[in-house]
């Protein structure tokens, strides 16, 4: 969906930044979330990390819509 949604002289360039999120976003979340728990204990930072997961889901659920209508647009 993000490769067909851009132009093509950028799509090497959002594929590579996409490609390393995917990547380094768990790696990055698993640090802090160790990093944390050090100090705080396990139980804190996973509600946390949980609850800011929730969030973010909820907010994409609720862009959905929009979301496909931006996409469908230029086909």
């Amino acid at each position: 969906m993000v490769q067909s949604s851009v132009r093509g002289e950028l799509r090497g360039r959002v594929m590579s930044f996409w490609g390393l999120i995917n990547r380094s976003g768990p790696a990055f979340g698993a640090l802090l979330l160790g990093w944390i728990a050090g100090y705080w204990g396990f139980r804190w930072p996973m509600l946390s990390a949980v609850a800011v997961t929730s969030l973010v889901c909820c907010y994409v659920i609720s862009k959905r819509g929009q979301i496909e209508k931006e996409l469908t647009k230029g086909q």
